[in-house]
């Protein structure tokens, strides 16, 4: 088990009241529980039954982490606040995780991936 630097929340509603699915991890809530020690709820929505879990970052920033039972994908979707900085939402998550670019297999579109990916110095 990884100790990352964010620590698991109770589900509280959105600052700017919506969410955004802003990219997909490559890991499965089994291997997000087992790797961080999350522990993933049961809801539904208007798509499907899923599981969730909340996360609060070091700078206090709020995400969540959400597969749908019939999702036609792998992986686990990362959800940020509407009104948040996305991309840096997601590189403040990549680094408390100790998680990499290559761990993400979708971003959104809006999203330069290129952006996440560490920069490379030749030698």
């Amino acid at each position: 088990m990884i100790s990352p630097a964010f620590v698991q929340i109770d589900p509280v509603p959105w600052p700017s009241g919506q969410s955004e699915v802003v990219a997909m991890l490559a890991l499965s809530p089994d291997a997000l529980a087992e790797r961080y020690a999350l522990r993933f709820f049961e809801g539904s929505d208007n798509l499907d039954v899923y599981v969730a879990a909340a996360i609060r970052l070091e700078s206090g920033r709020q995400l969540g982490l959400l597969r749908h039972h019939g999702a036609p994908v792998p992986g686990t979707e990362l959800h940020a606040d509407g009104k948040d900085d996305l991309l840096e939402a997601i590189r403040e998550f990549l680094d408390c995780s100790g998680l990499t670019a290559d761990d993400l297999q979708w971003v959104r579109d809006d999203l330069p991936l290129d952006h996440l990916r560490a920069v490379e110095h030749p030698a």
